[in-house]
């Protein structure tokens, strides 16, 4: 079975899981962690969840910073079956995770999901430049 965790620093996880599920309905295989905020402790609970994993589960980890206290404590989960470490969580990446089937090419995700970050003034701009380079 495909579960999801999502850990990051204060609530932003539960921020984005209610942002998804908004969008796609209740999804029961998450699972979020908000480090750092009143009586979470990052280590004990990440411990119990993986302690709770069946050895079959595929676990799917997002965390939000590449580098961050967050991430690293998730790096020593990385050796075991199964588990899937990705950083730089966004609402894109996430429905990417959600929806696709078990076994499919997270790499895919991520690559889909990078596309969804824009500078949208300048993309802008382009359309506006390019739609009257033809007059």
């Amino acid at each position: 079975m495909r579960k999801i965790l999502i850990a990051t620093h204060a609530t932003y996880a539960e921020g984005i899981r209610a942002a998804a599920e908004l969008i796609l309905g209740k999804q029961p295989a998450i699972t979020t962690i908000c480090a750092y905020t009143e009586g979470v402790f990052l280590e004990e609970e990440l411990e119990e969840y993986f302690g709770a994993c069946a050895p079959e589960d595929e676990v799917v980890v997002l965390t939000d910073l590449y580098g961050g206290s967050v991430n690293q404590a998730c790096m020593k989960y990385m050796d075991r079956p199964g588990v899937h470490l990705l950083t730089g969580v966004n609402l894109a990446l996430l429905l990417q995770v959600i929806t696709m089937e078990e076994g499919e090419e997270l790499r895919e995700a991520v690559k889909e999901a990078r596309e969804q970050v824009s500078y949208v003034n300048e993309t802008m701009t382009a359309m506006v430049n390019d739609d009257f380079a033809d007059l």
